[in-house]
């Protein structure tokens, strides 16, 4: 999954030093890329209501989004928000690369099931 764009999220949040940006995102934000972001914070996922969505939190920075949408919303403390904004950008590189290289192995075992 890659970033497309990072622009100034439209629910300011700059009350008491955070600042949010909106990660916009070549894919819809599935449980795939949830789970890849996980390692991040504490998560809550809540997919059994009318608009599934997932929450990370860590010390420094919050990570949210709607599951179907193209982009996740990042709210980090001013003091720590080029750091924030560079872990999530090389998560989503490592998993935009991850899959690329497990849907390479997928379709070669597809292919050839029984020879390993």
């Amino acid at each position: 999954m890659r970033t497309i764009a990072i622009t100034p999220s439209p629910e300011p949040c700059a009350e008491a030093g955070w600042h949010a940006v909106q990660f916009h995102l070549d894919q819809p934000v599935d449980r795939t890329l949830v789970m890849g972001l996980r390692h991040l914070g504490s998560l809550l996922v809540l997919e059994h209501v009318r608009q599934p969505f997932f929450k990370i939190e860590s010390h420094y920075y919050m990570i949210k989004g709607l599951l179907g949408d193209t982009s996740i919303r990042v709210a980090a403390h001013h003091e720590h928000e080029e750091e924030t904004h560079q872990i999530i950008l090389d998560t989503l590189l490592h998993l935009d690369n991850h899959e690329t290289t497990s849907d390479n192995i997928c379709n070669t075992d597809e292919r050839h099931p029984q020879g390993r």
